[in-house]
């Protein structure tokens, strides 16, 4: 027996399981039990065997494979593998549990590319073993293609194979351009792939819990039966959380493939479908180089997204690329001078790297280490939560939630579209004069012609007039207020004192502090000193860190937070 391989099974329930043998007895099994019941190396009674197929490889070796069904969650079983005639050492693997898990991705082993097999066999068990015994037991490995430098090399599989860890973790493989096409290839004797495309493509897929993996052969560039499979693939998993696409060639990288033809081509059909189907992470390789993306869609990058306090972007908008770098070592390829506009992080080490992938029920976190140091280079979390009430991007454990879902209650604010408030966004000058009066439920001033003459006409060219009749605001000088502008911290004030004053509403002082309180209140305009002082010392306004940031920009969750403060509840 050699070049013993386990892959997922349809879901957590199954494991495939593929190897050659000498002899091509068609009844080949795997005999399996739990860890516990076995008496050292002896199988008790209870143990199953589960029968598959033969078919004829090369070289005179049969390829087998069988699938193993009824797994349970977080135990350790122990199995061999059966020609008919005999059986193998006795191995071990171990299920996760699905529903937090982490899985291990990277790509180009590429056993040979070096020109060493040997050399390329030693950094591919290095990289396995240095991940195992940091990370501990992962559930999977995700590798992006180019196990092998040449497809037809069985010494370069057989190498690729030989690690330990390979017959206890099963490796889900996408198809590289050097494992050459997948149909009548040793790629297809040398793993037992579930759920494959009955477009013929090799694409394929397995859900894990509340993730569904999807897997495409993009040698094939015809992504019309691609675009088909991950329709048919995602309308078989109703209900997951997390969508990840795995493919060899990458769309988005940095290196000596990004700007091919041929890279330029597939990019342009395939994120239009990618977008379709919402996919939360493409993970794909080809490149050599590391690159993570910003969050892509239409072929963009989409750059303002809301971040939770632990630095997590909240329900995203679009799609994270993410190209691995080589995980042995054995051909690098130097990155392009000029960063692209869709990269957020790209690195060229020059040492093997692989990224740890962190599964839980409203979190994803991608972290990449060096194998040299096992130092992380680079980490990126998701937070999906439904942990909100009005917004998908207010959630219940943030410090804001409380004051923006208040002001949404009262109508105050009704967020940017899509369920969503923005709360790390700016507030322009026009937005907070509409918040404001809504706020203290004055009405805009629809007949006056006494205006700011860049007022507009939009949502909130009548509540400036009202603002400008009421001596709310004078503007900026110049009959102008200069509505799209971002409105500082102390201009903010201002007016939200000058509203409050000329409502009869202007809060108590209750709490003995002063504006010397605070390190930067040397800078604080002196029209803005008394609006500060007020809201300070009734306690609207803390500051952070001892500073009151005059002269900084006023986000829409510290908006919100300072309504919450002064209105009645």
């Amino acid at each position: 027996y050699k070049d013993i391989t386990l892959q997922p099974g349809k879901d957590e329930t199954e494991m495939n399981f593929c190897w050659y043998s000498n002899a091509g007895n068609t009844t080949c099994s795997v005999q399996f039990a739990k860890k516990s019941d076995m008496k050292g190396f002896v199988f008790p009674e209870s143990a199953v065997r589960y029968v598959g197929v033969t078919a004829v490889s090369t070289g005179g070796f049969y390829s087998n494979k069988v699938t193993v069904r009824e797994l349970k969650a977080a135990t350790e079983y122990a199995y061999r593998i059966s020609d008919g005639t005999s059986y193998s050492p006795v191995f071990f693997f171990k299920t996760g549990n699905s529903e937090s898990y982490n899985a291990i991705f990277l790509s180009d082993p590429q056993i040979g590319a070096s020109g060493s097999i040997a050399d390329d066999s030693l950094s591919w068990k290095n990289t396995l073993k240095k991940v195992l015994s940091k990370l501990g037991n992962c559930s999977f490995i995700l590798s992006a293609g180019d196990q092998v430098d040449y497809s037809k090399s069985e010494t370069e599989y057989d190498s690729f194979f030989a690690p330990a860890e390979l017959k206890s973790i099963p490796l889900a493989p996408a198809v590289g351009n050097h494992d050459n096409g997948a149909i009548n290839t040793l790629f297809t004797y040398h793993y037992d792939l579930p759920n494959t495309s009955a477009q013929g493509t090799y694409d394929y897929w397995f859900r894990y819990g509340n993730t569904l993996y999807m897997v495409l052969n993009t040698n094939n560039t015809n992504v019309s039966v691609h675009d088909v499979f991950m329709g048919e693939a995602i309308a078989a998993n109703p209900g997951v959380k997390w969508t990840i696409l795995m493919f060899h060639q990458s769309i988005y990288s940095s290196a000596a493939h990004s700007t091919e033809a041929s890279i330029v081509s597939l990019r342009k059909s395939l994120y239009p479908v990618i977008d379709k189907y919402h996919i939360d992470i493409v993970l794909s390789g080809h490149d050599h180089c590391y690159t993570r993306t910003y969050q892509m869609m239409g072929g963009t990058a989409q750059k303002t997204q809301t971040t939770d306090s632990k630095g997590g972007i909240v329900n995203p908008t679009g799609t994270l690329y993410i190209t691995a770098g080589s995980a042995t070592g054995s051909k690098y390829y130097k990155i392009k001078t000029a960063p692209e506009a869709y990269s957020a992080v790209r690195m060229q080490l020059n040492v093997p790297t692989f990224s740890n992938i962190q599964v839980s029920k409203d979190t994803l976190t991608v972290t990449t280490y060096r194998v040299d140091t096992m130092a992380a280079v680079d980490s990126y979390k998701i937070n999906k939560s439904n942990n909100w009430k009005y917004f998908s991007d207010v959630l219940n454990s943030e410090w804001y939630s409380t004051a923006v879902n208040f002001i949404a209650s009262k109508n105050i604010a009704t967020g940017a579209g899509s369920k969503r408030y923005y709360p790390d966004a700016t507030l322009t000058r026009g937005q907070f004069i509409a918040l404001l009066m809504k706020a203290y439920s004055i009405k805009p001033d629809a007949t006056s012609s006494d205006n700011f003459t860049d007022a507009g006409n939009t949502y909130y060219t009548g509540y400036l007039s009202a603002a400008k009749q009421m001596g709310i605001t004078q503007g900026v000088g110049k009959n102008q207020y200069n509505p799209n502008g971002q409105i500082s911290r102390q201009d903010m004030v201002v007016i939200l004192y000058r509203c409050l004053k000329t409502l009869g509403k202007l809060p108590v002082s209750a709490v003995h502090v002063s504006l010397s309180d605070f390190a930067d209140s040397n800078i604080i305009a002196a029209y803005a000193k008394n609006a500060f002082l007020r809201f300070v010392s009734c306690g609207a306004i803390t500051g952070s860190n001892h500073k009151l940031n005059p002269e900084g920009v006023t986000t829409r969750s510290q908006m919100a937070q300072i309504f919450y403060n002064l209105l009645p509840k």
